[in-house]
């Protein structure tokens, strides 16, 4: 398996922040760990609309939402996000952590 160098990364694209977080959650995160996840990005989401920063497919993380409660069978599109859902299924630690980027996978496959 062949590993990207942090140089050639784009972190001016949300899915290329979230993939090299997934290969290595301690540099970022401190641990894997879904509500640390989450804050990241909301804090990216954050940075993104206040400071005017386009970072791209942040927006899909949206959509992303309604994929999450479709994959889950959530039966109400109510205000839990999918930080909500995962981590009422799953909990917030690694096993919560894995299935976001699982979910998160089959998300971008399927767009």
């Amino acid at each position: 398996m062949k590993t990207q160098s942090s140089e050639n990364i784009d972190f001016s694209d949300i899915y290329d922040i979230l993939d090299e977080i997934h290969r290595r959650p301690g540099l970022f995160l401190l641990r894997p760990n879904l509500e640390l996840l989450y804050s990241f990005i909301s804090a990216l989401k954050l940075t993104s609309y206040s400071d005017n920063i386009n970072f791209k497919n942040i927006d899909k993380l949206d959509e992303f939402n309604k994929f999450v409660h479709k994959k889950l069978e959530l039966k109400q599109h109510n205000s839990m996000s999918w930080f909500g859902a995962i981590s009422y299924e799953f909990g917030v630690e690694t096993i919560g952590f894995n299935k976001f980027f699982e979910f998160l996978n089959e998300f971008r496959i399927a767009d």
